[in-house]
């Protein structure tokens, strides 16, 4: 039983966990990744809309909310990343360009950047 490092027996190093595959990712994929980023999302935009019109509504629980809605979307683009490293076999800056081109049309600084995701 291989402890890791040298690419073998994985199930030592991460316990079996349902409905999730041997990285460690959502069994199905990108299906799974997106359906919760979604809905994430749509907790975080309630709880803001919420926020802004009950003054009963505590502000923490509104900016819990939001934090978790930016640290999905930050976490898909991650895996995104990755599954283009690893599925074009490239360098990690290749795959960042590979990436970029599907934000076209998104707001971006001088020397092209898309603002606030690459910079």
């Amino acid at each position: 039983m291989d402890k890791g490092g040298s690419g073998g027996d994985w199930s030592a190093v991460r316990p079996e966990r349902p409905g999730f595959d041997e990285r460690g990712l959502p069994a199905g994929g990108l299906w799974l990744l997106a359906k919760d980023a979604a809905g994430c999302f749509g907790v975080g935009l309630e709880a803001v809309r919420r926020w802004r019109t009950d003054p009963e509504f505590p502000a923490a629980l509104a900016v819990k909310f939001q934090g978790r809605l930016y640290l999905n979307v930050v976490g898909l683009l991650f895996w995104r990343l990755d599954s283009i490293r690893r599925g074009r076999n490239c360098s990690a800056a290749e795959a960042v360009e590979l990436l970029r081109g599907k934000f076209r049309g998104l707001p971006c600084d001088a020397d092209g950047r898309v603002c606030g995701l690459f910079s």
